[in-house]
């Protein structure tokens, strides 16, 4: 799955989806022969956890220790 197809489902934009990625909530898979990353499904609903977290109230630092529970 690409960048841009997680940021429709999730209505994230790119930036926000690497800054994720950058602190750990997921890795790219691998990358394609045109060097863009390709992401594993179950991102999406990380990132829609995360959203949902965070209108809750929850840090960033929190909603990822409940992630690495999981």
């Amino acid at each position: 799955m690409l960048i841009g197809q997680i940021s429709k489902q999730t209505k994230l934009s790119n930036h926000t989806i690497r800054y994720y990625e950058k602190l750990g909530f997921f890795k790219a898979n691998t990358r394609r022969d045109n060097n863009y990353k390709e992401y594993p499904e179950d991102s999406v609903p990380i990132l829609l956890f995360v959203t949902k977290a965070k209108t809750l109230g929850f840090n960033l630092k929190e909603i990822k220790e409940v992630i690495e529970l999981y």
